[in-house]
């Protein structure tokens, strides 16, 4: 609090700018005052706002709203994606095997198809939490800790491999150059191995051939997880247990909701322990608003297939075809005959096998000159099964009934 002038008791006080002088209100000189033109801070008689330094003021309200602390996000949210994608198949099998009573055989072709699903997609990756504070520095050891440690080390993994496999020793030989026979407590070959630990720690373990050269890199598409490839894990475990299906049947099942499918995450079939950490991208992506188009199902399966027989050699068998002709036929008015005819059959396989065969790539400066022949724009089409059977029928009726747009009698000379 200032002082107060001795003339009027007044508490107000201003510098002259000229003099220096301190004077009141009322004009009354303070004594014994102390002019210093160079102090660049405030003066005792000049009111002073000071402020805590505890950082810039931020609106919770505005920046966090109303967020709910038990959502996940980021690599957790996904992860719990994958999980509810995996809820979804399971309770699409247990349907599908009350309406059909398929055999407990589909549900773990099924749960096989989906770890292959695993492995070609992208999936989230985990590290450790970097919110511990960082330990003190560890004290100096000699020269020789790191080579003991490291030797020790490869001595352990050494015996290990060996205990696993005895041609291990000859495989890490012919790798090596011929030098894995030396004596693994020399101080030579533990720096030379030291050197080594820190990669092979950081990369994931690789299985190295006889020949001593790592396979080829693992094939990984650039999408993610879709709710779509459940359904293509669950039609392509019907194809190879041959069990005739059609896929607009399996479309009016997941539209009559027999099938789970449609606003799944609004479901009850959802716990309420997934869902109350699920956000608001997780829950839309769990919630399709439809059921997607046979050809658009088709197209997913197929290409599954088409992965699993390149990338891991699996055996896709050809379509059950009478089940699937009978029933497409006797809905356009066929007969039994017409269904077990030998154009059908032949149509619907070879499409059937063309569709996990064929493949298309981009043309490569190595590949030899191509052939230019004129083709038309559909030449390379891949349709599905119950399409071919169908126009399959057609031809048939064209060619038994003649039905080519012109009309003959029975008495026309040119029947004769």
């Amino acid at each position: 609090m200032a002082k107060k002038c001795p003339v009027c008791g007044s508490r107000k006080w201003r510098k002259d700018g000229i003099t220096g002088s301190v004077v009141c209100e009322d004009g009354h000189v303070l004594q014994d005052v102390r002019s210093e033109n160079l102090v660049a801070e405030p003066s005792g008689y000049a009111m002073q706002k000071r402020r805590m330094k505890t950082g810039p003021r931020v609106n919770k309200r505005k920046m966090e709203g109303k967020r709910d602390k038990n959502y996940v996000h980021g690599v957790e949210a996904e992860s719990l994606r994958i999980q509810g994608l995996q809820l979804l198949l399971r309770h699409q099998v247990a349907a599908l095997r009350q309406l059909w009573a398929l055999p407990e055989a589909f549900e773990l072709v099924v749960r096989d198809l989906w770890t292959y699903q695993l492995l070609v997609s992208p999936l989230p990756s985990f590290r450790p939490p970097t919110s511990r504070p960082a330990s003190p520095a560890p004290a100096p050891v000699p020269e020789s800790g790191p080579s003991r440690s490291s030797g020790e080390l490869r001595r352990r993994v050494s015996e290990s491999d060996s205990e696993l496999d005895s041609d291990s020793d000859s495989a890490t030989s012919k790798h090596d150059g011929g030098d894995g026979s030396s004596d693994t407590g020399s101080n030579k070959d533990d720096e030379e191995g030291s050197d080594k630990s820190g990669d092979e720690e950081d990369e994931p373990l690789r299985e190295i051939d006889m020949d001593g050269q790592p396979p080829a890199p693992m094939y990984r598409r650039r999408r993610r997880l879709r709710v779509s490839d459940t359904l293509s894990c669950l039609l392509l475990g019907l194809w190879l247990l041959r069990i005739p299906f059609t896929h607009a049947g399996i479309e009016s099942l997941i539209n009559l909701n027999r099938i789970p499918y449609i606003e799944f995450g609004k479901s009850t079939l959802v716990p309420k322990e997934m869902l109350m950490r699920m956000n608001h991208d997780v829950r839309v992506s769990l919630r399709p608003p439809r059921s997607p188009t046979p050809v658009a199902m088709f197209e997913l399966t197929r290409k599954f297939a088409g992965v699993l027989v390149q990338r891991f050699g699996l055996v896709i068998p050809e379509i059950n075809v009478p089940p699937v002709a009978w029933e497409i036929l006797s809905a356009l008015g066929g007969t039994g005959e017409v269904a077990q005819g030998s154009p059908l059959t032949s149509a619907a396989v070879t499409q059937s096998q063309a569709a996990v065969v064929r493949t298309l790539r981009k043309r490569r400066n190595s590949d030899p000159e191509p052939i230019i022949v004129d083709t038309p724009a559909h030449t390379y089409d891949v349709v599905m099964p119950e399409l071919s059977i169908a126009a399959a029928w057609v031809i048939v009726m064209k060619l038994a009934y003649g039905l080519d747009g012109q009309g003959r009698w029975v008495g026309d000379e040119s029947l004769s």
